[in-house]
């Protein structure tokens, strides 16, 4: 898998092990995670799992306002801030492929 998108290309639940991981990891150790995606049977490159949990950490952070180093918040937040944060890296992706897909029409 070569690009953040292909994340949303993932089951739904391995999805969700996937962000309650990069947050469990406090957003390092992307091979160890790489690794155990390849164990489930998904290949996503360590660059790409990066790049994703980037987006994810920023949104998580605008959410909550502060550092998650600085924060212990309860499980139930980090499941709201990761939920609102899916929602806006999609939304961006979607925004790229429409990008895409017009600039294609008008050639």
């Amino acid at each position: 898998m070569g690009n953040p998108s292909t994340i949303y290309q993932l089951p739904p639940d391995v999805r969700e092990w996937l962000d309650a991981e990069i947050v469990r990891n406090k957003f390092t150790r992307y091979a160890e995670t790489a690794e155990a995606l390849a164990e489930r049977g998904y290949r996503v490159s360590k660059s790409t799992l990066h790049r994703y949990g980037f987006a994810l950490r920023e949104q998580v952070d605008a959410f909550t306002g502060l550092g998650l180093p600085a924060l212990e918040p309860t499980p139930e937040m980090l499941a709201v801030a990761v939920a609102i944060a899916r929602v806006e890296i999609h939304r961006e992706l979607l925004k790229r492929r429409l990008a895409e897909l017009v600039d294609q029409s008008s050639r």
